[in-house]
């Protein structure tokens, strides 16, 4: 996989997502129309495929990741205020452990180790939400085995 930095409307996308779009035939450089929902306005866009990766089997959720050089050319577009509710300008990651114990304290120390907070005050805070349900599946699984 080929990671897209330079061009401004380069992507990589997962093959499933690519094909439900209509991309197929999957080759560098074909170009790939979306329509975004910038701050609640449709936006349309052409960007360029750059690379891929076979989608899971696993997962039903589709990604398309876009350049750095997408998000430094629209920058001001992109910024939102931590009082407006638009996904617009913000980062999501999620981090999979290996298992689910102790997981908050894992997830505390990852934040603190990366230089950031989750004290909402700081300039570096880092909102962070911990799916409960994987932790109640490995508390039901070693209940189980007693």
């Amino acid at each position: 996989m080929v990671l897209c930095r330079e061009k401004k409307n380069e992507i990589i996308a997962d093959t499933e997502t690519l094909n439900q779009l209509g991309v197929p035939p999957l080759e560098i450089g074909a170009p790939v129309m979306l329509e975004l929902l910038i701050k609640d306005q449709s936006v349309l866009r052409e960007f360029t495929l750059a690379g891929w990766w076979q989608s899971s089997s696993i997962l039903d959720v589709g990604t398309i990741i876009g350049s750095e050089a997408y998000t430094d050319f629209y920058a001001n577009e992109l910024k939102t205020s931590d009082t407006q509710s638009y996904y617009t300008g913000q980062y999501f990651a999620d981090v999979l452990f290996k298992n689910s114990f102790s997981i908050q304290n894992r997830v505390e120390s990852m934040i603190i180790d990366s230089g950031y907070s989750m004290d909402e005050s700081q300039d570096n805070f880092i909102k962070v939400g911990i799916n409960w349900a994987t932790c109640l599946q490995t508390l039901k699984a070693l209940e189980a085995s007693l």
